[in-house]
Protein backbone atom coordinates (compact mmCIF):
# COMPACT_ATOMS: atom_id res chain seq x y z
CA UNK A 1 0.00 0.00 0.00
CA UNK A 2 1.28 3.42 -0.94
CA UNK A 3 1.21 6.13 1.91
CA UNK A 4 1.36 9.56 1.60
CA UNK A 5 0.56 10.61 5.50
CA UNK A 6 3.58 12.42 7.41
CA UNK A 7 2.53 10.40 9.92
CA UNK A 8 3.09 7.00 8.46
CA UNK A 9 6.42 7.66 8.13
CA UNK A 10 9.49 6.54 10.01
CA UNK A 11 12.18 9.27 11.44
CA UNK A 12 14.57 6.20 10.62
CA UNK A 13 13.00 6.31 7.46
CA UNK A 14 13.40 9.80 6.42
CA UNK A 15 16.87 10.18 7.84
CA UNK A 16 18.18 6.92 5.96
CA UNK A 17 16.19 8.77 2.64
CA UNK A 18 18.11 12.19 3.63
CA UNK A 19 21.60 10.26 3.96
CA UNK A 20 20.84 8.95 0.07
CA UNK A 21 21.23 12.61 -0.87
CA UNK A 22 24.10 14.11 -2.29
CA UNK A 23 25.02 16.98 -0.43
CA UNK A 24 24.18 19.47 -3.25
CA UNK A 25 20.65 17.58 -2.84
CA UNK A 26 20.75 18.20 0.73
CA UNK A 27 21.26 22.24 0.49
CA UNK A 28 18.55 22.50 -1.64
CA UNK A 29 16.24 20.23 0.76
CA UNK A 30 17.09 22.31 3.49
CA UNK A 31 16.79 26.20 1.28
CA UNK A 32 13.11 24.70 0.28
CA UNK A 33 12.74 23.73 4.07
CA UNK A 34 13.61 27.57 4.99
CA UNK A 35 11.82 29.22 2.22
CA UNK A 36 8.70 27.59 3.52
CA UNK A 37 9.39 28.34 6.66
CA UNK A 38 10.03 32.07 6.03
CA UNK A 39 6.96 32.03 3.66
CA UNK A 40 4.70 30.56 6.55
CA UNK A 41 6.47 33.26 9.00
CA UNK A 42 8.25 36.14 7.89
CA UNK A 43 8.96 37.87 10.68
CA UNK A 44 12.11 35.14 10.92
CA UNK A 45 13.73 37.14 8.08
CA UNK A 46 14.19 40.12 10.08
CA UNK A 47 16.95 39.32 12.15
CA UNK A 48 16.96 43.34 13.14
CA UNK A 49 18.19 43.22 16.91
CA UNK A 50 20.75 40.59 16.65
CA UNK A 51 23.72 42.52 17.94
CA UNK A 52 28.03 41.71 17.84
CA UNK A 53 29.46 39.73 20.56
CA UNK A 54 31.28 42.23 23.42
CA UNK A 55 35.49 41.74 23.40
CA UNK A 56 35.23 39.80 25.86
CA UNK A 57 33.54 36.47 26.81
CA UNK A 58 33.14 34.99 30.44
CA UNK A 59 32.90 31.38 30.80
CA UNK A 60 30.59 29.84 33.56
CA UNK A 61 31.16 26.38 34.79
CA UNK A 62 29.14 24.75 37.33
CA UNK A 63 30.82 23.17 40.81
CA UNK A 64 31.43 19.23 39.77
CA UNK A 65 30.10 17.42 42.91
Amino acid sequence: MVSHGYGEEALKAKAAWFRTLSPVERLRVLDAMYDLVVTLNPRLRGGGDARPATASVRVLELPTG
